[in-house]
């Protein structure tokens, strides 16, 4: 019975730990930069994709209309975007404000992040019911964190979602 409950708890943790991007996508990270969205793959791995290009959408997961792209844009022989000093700006007026996005960056691999914006341009992150949560959204760092910080971070999460209620 104990290893049910253990098996639980770590499905319980890496589901909410890989939540933020879209299935078969790698993580995707955001900053407020200069008044806009600023997107990058923290990835060193990370290569244009084909005809040398990055291919930015992102996409309204409002539940009350269908799927709309709210922007997208090619950009051809740019830097890859890795991390912050050569991130993609993607203006802040073509996302809809407190409504949850799904973010894409096309390059050799599709990377992805799911947030939301507030109207006073605050980034935050989304809960598992696809709604704008109160949590702002933190970049994580390239290392990542120990398995004993995201066990402490789910359980703090756990308990602010039970008293948040």
């Amino acid at each position: 019975m104990k290893k049910q409950y253990f098996i639980l708890i770590v499905l319980l943790i890496f589901s909410n730990h890989i939540k933020a991007n879209s299935p078969g996508t790698k993580p995707l990270f955001a900053h407020m930069k200069n008044g806009n969205l600023c997107v990058f793959t923290q990835d060193d791995k990370a290569i244009l994709g084909y005809e040398n290009r990055a291919y930015v959408y992102t996409t309204n997961l409002d539940e009350t209309t269908s799927r709309t792209d709210d922007y997208e844009k090619i950009y051809y022989n740019i830097k890859v975007p890795k991390d912050l000093d050569n991130c993609i700006s993607i203006p802040i007026e073509k996302i809809e404000k407190n409504k949850p996005h799904d973010i894409f960056i096309e390059l050799d691999k599709t990377y992805s992040l799911r947030i939301c914006i507030s109207e006073t341009k605050k980034i935050y992150s989304v809960d598992q019911f696809q709604k704008c949560s109160n949590e702002l959204y933190k970049v994580e760092s390239k290392s990542g964190n120990s398995i004993f910080d995201t066990i402490m971070n789910y359980f703090k999460k756990m308990i602010s979602y039970i008293f948040d209620k």
